[in-house]
C-alpha cells in the first residue's frame, strides 16, 4: 500500500502509471469497506524479477514528482 500526497488522487495516478510509464497499480479506494480513502494505490509483484520491481519503483516516483510538480 502506498499513500499519496494529498490532492493526489489514486485512480488518475494509476490511469498515469499505465499509460505514461507501463506500470500497472490499482486504486486504493475500492479496497476500503468504508471512508475510502482516494489518495492511496495498491502495489503488487507476485510475477515481476526483484530487479525488475525496482525498476517500477523508479518509474513511479518519477511520475509522481512530475504529478506535484517537482
Amino acid at each position: 500500500w502506498v499513500e499519496l500526497p494529498r490532492g493526489i488522487d489514486g485512480a488518475e495516478f494509476a490511469r498515469r502509471a499505465l499509460a505514461e510509464e507501463r506500470v500497472a497499480v490499482v486504486s486504493g479506494k475500492s479496497f476500503y469497506p468504508a471512508d475510502p480513502q482516494p489518495n492511496t494505490i495498491r502495489l503488487a509483484f507476485p510475477q515481476t524479477r526483484e530487479d525488475r520491481a525496482g525498476e517500477g519503483i523508479e518509474r513511479l516516483a518519477g511520475l509522481l514528482r512530475r504529478m506535484i510538480g517537482n
